[in-house]
């Protein structure tokens, strides 16, 4: 799987932040279709020296299909990625 661009999602509604990251409940524009968002800073996981397990997260999650589990479509980093 690889990165892409931010798409453009309207109508986001952030729930509490965890220490893993920021969820929103959001609307993709085009489709209509209810996503989740997961946030996550750059310089929090750069602290905790977490950037590896944060990689090895996304590998797994692309790869899971269960209908209990969220599927994950894309990913991405802002223009600021260091990674």
């Amino acid at each position: 799987m690889t990165p892409t661009a931010a798409p453009p999602y309207p109508n986001t509604t952030p729930p509490p932040s965890t220490p893993a990251g920021t969820v929103y409940k959001a609307t993709e524009k085009a489709s209509g279709k209810r996503l989740v968002l997961k946030c996550m800073s750059k310089s929090a996981i750069e602290e905790e020296g977490a950037t590896y397990q944060i990689r090895h997260e996304i590998e797994i999650h692309s790869r899971l299909k269960h209908p209990n589990i969220v599927s994950m479509y894309a990913y991405f980093q802002d223009k600021d990625a260091r990674a």
